[in-house]
């Protein structure tokens, strides 16, 4: 039914084109059906109302396709948030709501919006949204107001830099105003700082070595690094060390010294000597008497013999803490050592070992290693082989003969029968031995 008109002045309506004409208006009107659920499709009977969403919930109103309702072609609906959950204007398959994509959230508590039917399956959505958010991808860079990039900063040059003032950079500063108070400072720290490095500041406390200043020219002797040498003589015996200023002195060990003299410590400082001695004869002299020095190991060393033999005697004072020596020999003792791997023994059997040491060894010396306890030795007791050439007991060689040239070491295990004899370690009896219990080390030296 549509709406009676008249045209014409004078023409009255009739009772029921009146009552027609009211009730169509009735219709057009948007009653208000509240709706307290989260998730309704929208019907023809929503038609002309104003759906009131009252739920503290978030809430889905879907448009569904014309396929599933037959709107008409003037459907028009009104949705209101009136709760605190969030409503949210969903579509059904193939529903659109041009240029909107669903689904579209209304804006706030109280929003309203109207969804108009356009054609089918294509709707309109009029009212306050919040989809709708436009960034600087949707709005084209002007001439003169350009959007922000870092390209940009890292380019843009210090127009209006101002260098006249120095000071504390503080929140309230712009980024040209910091640089420009950085760029103060540090130009006036090199102005200042220029040319004073010989000037000293009254009452300043400044770290000095040897007495002398840190700042200023010339050249810092410190003690104890000296690496150059200083000779002494041995006086009757004495060997007076006080004076010396090298770190390394030499003595010509030409009669036997009975006392040592140190020089002072010096509080803060390390103070080093390093004292060789040569033996200048075949008289063998010896070194004693190091009076006020702490010795490492409690005895020193005695000085090695045979002309030439050389002994260096390594003495260090930590900040007038005390002397500390410490030593090494070289020359009478061995240049070069060698020690085989454990070799399994076999009875009567030969071993050949490359010694490597470039000559015929000065010192050989051959040890039984227990892996399993026997005759009286627990797992890793060592004993010596005496290499007594020829030594028989009950008929059985029980010696390890050895052989040796500039390269090698030839030895044979004693001959006797599945075992070898061995003397108890605590009883000294001579008693068989399990050659798999034992191996066999050879030690040389040059």
């Amino acid at each position: 039914m549509a709406l009676v008109l008249r045209g014409t002045k004078g023409s009255e309506l009739t009772h029921e084109e009146l009552d027609g004409n009211f009730t169509y208006l009735d219709a057009k009107s948007a009653a208000v059906v509240g709706y307290t659920g989260t998730a309704k499709t929208l019907a023809l009977t929503d038609i002309n109302t104003l759906v009131d969403c009252t739920s503290g919930s978030a809430v889905t109103i879907t448009i569904p396709p014309q396929a599933s309702v037959e709107w008409t072609d003037d459907a028009e609906i009104h949705v209101r948030m009136s709760g605190t959950g969030q409503v949210s204007i969903a579509v059904g398959a193939g529903v659109t709501v041009p240029p909107l994509t669903a689904p579209v959230n209304l804006t706030a508590q109280g929003a309203v919006v109207t969804l108009k039917r356009r054609s089918a399956d294509v709707w309109a959505l009029i009212g306050q949204t919040g989809t709708v958010v436009l960034d600087t991808d949707d709005i084209s860079e002007g001439a003169t107001n350009k959007y922000f990039t870092e390209g940009r900063v890292r380019s843009a040059v210090l127009t209006g830099l101002s260098l006249l003032t120095g000071g504390v950079i503080s929140a309230a500063d712009s980024v040209l105003s910091a640089l420009g108070k950085l760029q103060k400072q540090i130009s006036d720290a090199v102005t200042a700082i220029g040319g004073k490095q010989d000037t000293l500041v009254s009452g300043t406390n400044l770290k000095t070595v040897n007495g002398n200043s840190l700042l200023g020219s010339g050249n810092l002797v410190v003690s104890g690094a000296d690496n150059s040498t200083e000779t002494v003589a041995i006086s009757s015996g004495t060997l007076n060390l006080s004076a010396t200023t090298k770190e390394v002195i030499v003595v010509d060990l030409n009669q036997n010294v009975t006392s040592v003299t140190m020089p002072a410590g010096v509080a803060g400082q390390a103070v080093n000597r390093r004292v060789v001695f040569t033996q200048s004869g075949a008289a063998n002299f010896t070194v004693a008497g190091w009076t006020g020095v702490t010795i490492e190991g409690g005895v020193a060393p005695v000085a090695a013999t045979g002309v030439g033999a050389v002994t260096e005697y390594m003495l260090s004072n930590t900040s007038n803490g005390g002397w500390r020596m410490y030593v090494d020999q070289v020359g009478g003792g061995f240049a070069k050592e060698y020690v085989s791997a454990e070799q399994t023994i076999t009875v009567g059997g030969a071993l050949s070992l490359t010694h490597g040491l470039g000559g015929i060894p000065k010192l050989v010396v051959g040890t039984y290693v227990c892996k399993t306890a026997e005759a009286g030795f627990s797992v890793g007791d060592v004993f010596y082989d005496s290499f007594t050439y020829g030594y028989t007991d009950a008929g059985v060689n029980v010696t390890t003969t050895l052989c040796m040239d500039a390269t090698t070491l030839f030895l044979v295990y004693q001959n006797g029968v599945g075992n070898f004899r061995i003397r108890h370690k605590t009883t000294g009896a001579m008693v068989n031995a399990t050659p798999a219990n034992w191996r066999y080390v050879v030690r040389a030296w040059l």
